[in-house]
């Protein structure tokens, strides 16, 4: 077990400029959660957030973030 370490304790791997952009990501997803975004699951692995309407489905900008996300994993 000594060889295992808390890498994000660490001090010389997570600075503080990797804590605040954490802390920004964080505050941007709620935004976009309380704004109809919802978690779209592509495998068992991946998942984004896009824009989705009243009924929980993604709309042609989500579908569109779907498409080009899938394309960067190479998923068909």
């Amino acid at each position: 077990m000594s060889g295992i370490d808390n890498w994000v304790h660490d001090k010389t791997i997570v600075g503080d400029r990797d804590i605040r952009a954490l802390e920004k990501a964080k505050t941007l997803e709620k935004r976009d959660l309380k704004n109809g975004y919802r978690w779209y699951k592509i495998n068992e692995r991946n998942k984004i957030l896009v824009p989705c309407n009243e009924k929980g489905y993604p709309t042609s900008k989500g579908l569109e973030k779907i498409k080009l996300f899938k394309e960067y994993l190479g998923i068909k």
